[in-house]
């Protein structure tokens, strides 16, 4: 998988080594073509915002918030845990999970 071009030529620093820079406090193990594809699924949930930051940043904004995105999107995929509880006084159960 490939970045989409019109994210790369607006964000050229934003790419798989980027975003595991970001997420480098938590880790991940996807694999570089499955965080581009996070990268691109970003980039079009963003993509309205493009052109509409001017005052608060522009471009540099842009990207920052997509690749923020692309993250959330690599966190909210790579739960490994299907159902937890704690004390028994609440439970959570993660539906997202990759692979």
């Amino acid at each position: 998988m490939a970045i989409n071009a019109n994210f790369a030529a607006l964000c050229p620093d934003v790419d798989a080594g980027y975003i595991e820079d970001v997420l480098a406090p938590i880790g991940t193990e996807l694999t570089n073509a499955q965080l581009e594809m996070r990268i691109n699924q970003a980039y079009f949930y963003t993509k309205e915002l493009i052109g509409n930051l001017g005052d608060c940043g522009g471009s540099d904004a842009y990207c920052e918030i997509a690749a923020l995105v692309a993250a959330h999107m690599v966190t909210i995929s790579e739960r490994q845990t299907k159902r937890e509880s704690v004390a028994q006084e609440w439970a959570v159960e993660y539906m997202g999970k990759d692979g």
